[in-house]
């Protein structure tokens, strides 16, 4: 049987069909999305059901994983309570329901049958075994937005798990820190202040950080043994 090449390194590719009116866009819909390695080219399409993803015009991936099987992807979605996984050989793509209100998942990282990912301010898991689903607490309180006069939510940045700490590492772009967060209660138990807005990180084998700040313009450093407890 076929496998997929471990390393390669997916994307999302949107196809997208618009009506134009007077030279103008008076809307768009994407009817089919490519999963693409972009080392080798794509491997295949794929359609979403819009009726079971209860349609929004901004509906669409956001991450395509490799499984550990080396035969499917998990793709999550933006605004819908649903994560695809899609099978690259059989061409079939399942979608898997989300916990009501814990919908527009991102950011996904697979480590064994478990997908971790991000649910705009809340992190989630998923075992692709038994469908069991898991979420934390809104994880970005609300802060007040200047320029619009009013208190807002915000989202999380990208997960990475930490060998050192045997947690994750979560930052947040607005809280100007990364929070240190147990996979098993999805619970901080320390933080890194940061400043500025920090949206990924990765961790060197000496504990060092190289953080990257939204909107993707500023990058800085810490160190794990900066975190202090919550």
């Amino acid at each position: 049987m076929a496998i997929v090449d471990p390393a390669s390194l997916f994307a999302m590719r949107e196809l997208i069909e618009t009506e134009l009116a007077d030279h103008d866009a008076s809307w768009s819909v994407s009817f089919f999305d490519a999963v693409v390695d972009t080392q080798k080219g794509c491997f295949a399409r794929f359609e979403l059901d819009d009726v079971a993803l209860s349609h929004d015009p901004e509906t669409g991936p956001t991450n395509a994983v490799l499984m550990p099987d080396r035969q499917r992807v998990a793709v999550t979605i933006h605004k819908t309570a649903h994560v695809a996984i899609f099978d690259l050989l059989a061409r079939t793509t399942e979608l898997i329901p989300l916990t009501a209100g814990h919908g527009g998942a991102s950011e996904a990282v697979v480590v064994r049958s478990d997908l971790w990912f991000i649910c705009y301010d809340r992190f989630c898991c998923l075992d692709l075994k038994t469908g069991a689903f898991r979420a934390s607490e809104v994880l970005q309180p609300q802060f007040y937005d200047p320029e619009h006069r009013l208190n807002t939510s915000g989202f999380v940045g990208v997960p990475r798990f930490s060998k050192s700490l045997s947690n994750w590492l979560l930052p947040r772009p607005f809280s100007g820190d990364i929070l240190i967060i147990s996979g098993e209660s999805l619970t901080p138990v320390s933080r890194i202040v940061t400043g500025g807005r920090p949206y990924d990180a990765v961790e060197f084998e000496d504990g060092s950080l190289l953080i990257l700040d939204y909107p993707f313009d500023v990058v800085r450093s810490a160190h794990v043994s900066d975190a202090v407890a919550i």
